[in-house]
């Protein structure tokens, strides 16, 4: 992991995941949920791509599709792919 020294971390799954799976990070013992991002409506690029799923309450998992590629640019404490 990469310290953004903004508090945010980005991690580079190298090789990718071969199969479909839900992950999130955890950073100085902190669990990344991403709950309230997505009650912002920060993480819409990721829920409409089916690469994040969350109740909107209580957790938020990232998802590595199989066969999408190596996972780059994932950052903790964001969801990468929506401009804020």
């Amino acid at each position: 992991a990469s310290d953004n020294s903004d508090g945010t971390w980005t991690v580079t799954m190298n090789p990718a995941p071969a199969a479909n799976i839900q992950y999130l990070w955890v950073v100085d013992d902190v669990i990344d949920v991403l709950v309230d991002n997505a009650r912002l409506g920060e993480c819409t690029a990721e829920i409409d791509a089916g690469t994040f799923h969350t109740d909107y309450f209580s957790w938020g998992n990232r998802v590595h599709i199989r066969g999408s590629g190596d996972v780059t640019g994932d950052v903790a404490g964001a969801c990468s792919g929506t401009a804020n």
